[in-house]
């Protein structure tokens, strides 16, 4: 399909046309600006039909062809064209036969694009009053071959009589006598379009040739935000090498079948703009002199009159203040690419294992390439396997030589793999939040919570809506088959247009056609889709009453200077960055004063690296996390392991600081392994715990059952190991889960009440210790 358009316009201008000419010219005018603005390929011709006088090549060559005008050549839409569509007016000419006027449109439509790759069409815009349309077999035979061997498309728009005679003609009724006239031409038009049909499908056309459509339904298409069209190209081709193993395949991506651009604003000069204005510069296609042009140039800082040719210049990098030259073969070997294009499967990982925030790019579709037998088989089994597999598969994939590869994940769909790049560690964006320290929710927060979320839920406010107004005995509706009323409730991407975007193009559109006119506030179609809506609010009132009341929100609390994000959500008392103490080494039980112009994520050891800190555990572990590698994950889990365990050695009993501290630990430890997945982390060590801490099942030298029986009665750590309820990576259930903490102690103690915190002074209480 060709990815620009040739439209030309035959437009009746008969008396009876006069009422219909004004909001024609409007959407008409609208629509050309809006091709000039984003579709700059497209082309545009008008003619008029029964005119006053006649203008055009049928009519020079052969005769006939009478009251039809070409208005100007054909070609890209410009201020001129749109201009004069704005100063079409009325006529007092009748009777011009609109079959002709099809047929100047398609000469003069195929004398234009001849052989060049436009999609062709022709709109014939007429109320069928005061026009005719006479043709017999043998011309119809002449001008539908021409129109489908040529692939235009004929649009019929009618308005007026004519969509009053195309419904009683469709529904099988008489019209009136006064609109015989316009029956017969309505018969002839139809008769032409079944006749294209019929000769497109014996030719094996695809396209669609002929449609018709009232003037009502083509003002509503004009008037909606214009979408940029868009086509699916091929960036590879090749072979997607598995182990030694082709599979060939075809990398697809989406990207703009126009040439149109986002808004640029250029400096002009005012007095060559007046200039070109009157010597009609820009609408004669002579070039305009009202823009500045720039130009780079190299001179000498001693003689700026002076240029400096390319051979004698030279790429250099700058070290500090000085620069070093570089020759042309180092620039050249500083590229990173490959020799050939490349498209390799290294391996698969679970799907979970890749968070979403990882894609960089937009998302390409990988497909069996169509030349190859049994290529779609391949790719279809692939994606099978993978989507029960539950996995994606990481590949190397550079489009073209010479570009730098990368590596990219392949997710399983229907019939293709969908490929999205995956970052490097540069790239990375982390995303860690640490959970901050409150009370879990109580039942009645989460009702009320449930109950809003339930209330608020627009697909189900979108069906009530489809099956009330439009489709009353429809309750299983899919989403493309509602009305857009209750469609837009949802909120889709692909319904919601960017609203600055359309602010652009419509302030641009309103000063061309409108320019002594106070720009129009933004439209209400373009802007609703980011207001909440009224009736679902109202309708769900009280449901957020409710909330409000189960989850009061007391005044923000005043604190001093802004909290970097990094320390939002750490323990009550945490150290900010001016409180920040540096041991010098794990044995030293004195610490450092606090240096106020530190610059440090957490609490650093002698050598300089960050680890945790048996007097702040917690935020230190934290800020250890932040770091995104996988190892330094692994070292922080080890020392926050040994940490706890020291700390519940120097614990006398459950409810002491050092033991209150530990467990603390514990949680921490246990909220980190579910938010990096890593749960066999946690799981492990809970063992080692009970080794250590249960004589019945390890080999303790002695009983600490007491602290083992708190671990199993505490709201956050009774859960037990982590389990497949909380992330995927787990394959523990939760049953098996719980039952580890509770196989290893008698029923009757569990009973026993889980210590009361002191939250307030333990970490005071146990930094006195030290």
């Amino acid at each position: 399909m060709a990815s620009k358009e040739a439209l030309f316009l035959t437009l009746d201008v008969s008396p009876t046309m006069s009422a219909h000419l004004p909001s024609l010219r409007a959407a008409l005018a609208s629509h050309l600006t809006d091709l000039a603005l984003h579709s700059r390929s497209d082309v545009f011709g008008l003619s008029l039909f029964n005119s006053l006088s006649t203008c055009n090549k049928c009519h020079e060559s052969m005769g006939g062809y009478d009251n039809i005008t070409i208005e100007g050549d054909i070609g890209p839409v410009g201020e001129k064209r749109i201009r004069q569509v704005c100063n079409i007016e009325g006529q007092g000419a009748e009777g011009a036969d609109a079959v002709d006027a099809l047929v100047v449109a398609s000469d003069a439509l195929a004398s234009y694009v001849r052989k060049l790759k436009f999609g062709k069409r022709i709109m014939l815009v007429t109320d069928g009053e005061c026009v005719s349309a006479e043709l017999d077999e043998d011309q119809m035979g002449q001008i539908v071959s021409q129109l489908v061997e040529t692939e235009m498309r004929l649009e019929i728009v009618t308005l007026g009589a004519m969509s009053t005679v195309r419904a009683a003609a469709e529904a099988g009724r008489d019209v009136q006598p006064e609109l015989q006239t316009t029956a017969a031409v309505w018969a002839t038009l139809s008769a032409l379009g079944e006749r294209m049909r019929s000769l497109a499908r014996e030719r094996g056309v695809q396209r669609q040739l002929f449609s018709v459509c009232t003037w009502e339904e083509l003002r509503a298409k004009w008037s909606e935000p214009f979408i940029k069209r868009t086509r699916a190209t091929v960036s590879y081709r090749g072979g997607l090498n598995i182990a030694g193993a082709h599979l060939p395949v075809r990398v697809f991506k989406k990207v703009a079948s126009t040439s149109g651009a986002p808004v640029k604003f250029n400096f002009v000069s005012k007095e060559a703009v007046a200039c070109d204005a009157k010597t009609g510069a820009n609408d004669s296609g002579a070039p305009a002199r009202s823009g500045y042009f720039e130009e780079k140039r190299f001179f000498q800082p001693d003689d700026r009159n002076a240029d400096v040719p390319p051979e004698d210049r030279i790429s250099a990098c700058r070290y500090g203040r000085d620069l070093i030259p570089l020759s042309a073969s180092i620039e050249e070997s500083m590229k990173y690419g490959v020799a050939e294009k490349c498209f390799e499967l290294h391996g698969f990982v679970p799907q979970s294992a890749v968070p979403r925030h990882f894609f960089l790019t937009t998302t390409d579709v990988v497909v069996g390439d169509d030349t190859t037998l049994g290529a779609h088989q391949a790719i279809s089994a692939l994606c099978i396997a993978m989507e029960d597999a539950g996995v994606g598969a990481i590949a190397r994939y550079a489009p073209k030589a010479k570009s730098a590869p990368r590596l990219a994940l392949l997710l399983p769909g229907i019939k293709c793999l969908y490929l999205n790049q995956l970052p490097f560690r540069e790239e990375v964006k982390s995303l860690l939040w640490p959970p901050p320290k409150h009370e879990p929710p109580n039942e009645a927060q989460r009702t009320a919570a449930e109950a809003l979320v339930d209330a608020l839920d627009l697909d189900a406010e979108a069906h009530r809506r489809a099956c009330s107004s439009a489709l009353p005995d429809q309750h299983d509706l899919r989403i493309c088959e509602m009305p857009p009323e209750a469609r837009a409730i949802l909120r889709r991407p692909k319904d919601i247009h960017n609203p600055a975007h359309q602010r652009y193009y419509e302030i641009l559109k309103h000063g061309l056609l409108h320019p002594s006119e106070p720009a129009p506030p933004s439209k209400g179609k373009t802007v609703a889709p980011l207001q909440p809506d009224d009736d679902l609010f109202a309708t769900a009132r009280p449901a957020l009453a409710t909330f409000a009341d189960a989850c009061p929100v007391g005044p923000m609390l005043k604190h001093s200077g802004k909290r970097a994000w990094k320390e939002i959500g750490m323990e009550d008392g945490a150290p900010t960055g001016q409180q920040r103490r540096l041991d010098t080494s794990e044995s030293s039980s004195s610490s450092v004063p606090a240096l106020p112009s530190l610059e440090v994520s957490g609490l650093v050891n002698g050598s300089g690296s960050l680890r945790v800190d048996s007097g702040r555990p917690v935020e230190t572990f934290w800020r250890m996390l932040q770091d995104a590698d996988d190892s330094r994950m692994l070292e922080a889990v080890a020392q926050m392991e040994q940490v706890t365990i020291d700390l519940m050695a120097q614990a006398a009993r459950p409810d002491d600081a050092a033991g209150l501290k530990a467990y603390r630990c514990l949680r921490e430890l246990r909220r980190a392994c579910v938010q990096q997945a890593k749960p066999q982390l946690y799981n492990t060590f809970l063992e080692r715990l009970r080794d250590l801490w249960m004589p019945a099942v390890g080999s303790a030298s002695h009983a600490r059952e007491s602290f083992w029986r708190v671990l199993a009665t505490d709201a956050d750590l009774s859960k037990g190991k982590i389990s497949c309820d909380e992330t995927e990576a787990s394959s523990v259930t939760a049953r098996e889960a719980r039952e580890f903490l509770t196989r290893a102690v008698a029923p009757n103690v569990l009973a026993l009440a889980a210590p009361e915190k002191h939250a307030a002074m333990e970490d005071d209480d146990f930094d006195d210790l030290e």
